[in-house]
């Protein structure tokens, strides 16, 4: 099943081919806790937007390319309604009515993926998600003569469990504004995005990023 989005397709498109053009050699990069007091790094997350210069929209248009050092323009707008199909062929819906979720997008070539998947499962595994909050995954950019191809593969090695969409056009990357790996969103339980962010996260980091979904909002 090829993933659907309620947006124009050749659009789509043409985003989703120079997103790939962008993401193919932008592997993520190392993240750490912050500064020594403890408090953690959110610079990963980007900037807030001005107040009043988000319109929320209704999620037919991809988000706008994550900046990292900028101003997520993304926050506060509906987040895009995906479905596809996982690595059997099942569908694969990203999100649930009135339910928070996080989404990780992985390629299975990217070394800062390769740790993190592992870094996720094993804090889940003492430290599991709110029943509140679902986790999704995306695996995109697929290439197959690079690392640990097929994805389907290298994640069920990991005990990655979590439903995931099999992204082999990079439809989804594009509806999501994804600019590197890992790349993550938060959509909180009305469908708003709450956070992106690229590269690796600590379980700090992504503690936050579940947290935000739940509550609707990054802490300040």
């Amino acid at each position: 099943m090829k993933p659907t989005v309620r947006s124009p397709r050749r659009a789509l498109t043409i985003i989703a081919v120079a997103l790939l053009a962008l993401v193919s050699a932008a592997c993520g990069s190392d993240s750490d806790d912050g500064g020594s007091d403890g408090a953690v790094d959110m610079s990963i997350f980007g900037q807030a937007p001005e107040a009043g210069s988000v319109e929320r929209g209704d999620g037919s248009e991809p988000l706008p390319p994550f900046d990292r050092g900028g101003a997520d323009t993304a926050r506060g707008r509906q987040a895009p309604e995906v479905t596809g199909a996982g690595f059997t062929g099942d569908p694969v819906t990203i999100g649930s009515p009135g339910k928070a979720h996080v989404v990780v997008f992985l390629a299975h070539w990217c070394p800062h993926c390769q740790a993190e998947v592992p870094r996720i499962v094993e804090h889940l595994e003492s430290n599991p998600l709110p029943d509140d909050v679902d986790l999704f995954g995306v695996a995109t950019s697929t290439v197959s003569n690079r690392p640990n191809f097929p994805p389907s593969e290298w994640l069920e090695r990991e005990s990655w469990t979590f439903p995931t969409i099999d992204d082999a056009d990079n439809t989804v990357q594009a509806q999501f504004g994804l600019t590197g790996f890992p790349f993550f969103a938060a959509i909180d339980a009305e469908g708003v995005v709450v956070a992106r962010g690229s590269g690796e996260l600590t379980t700090a980091q992504f503690d936050v990023l579940v947290e935000a979904a739940r509550t609707g909002a990054l802490p300040a």
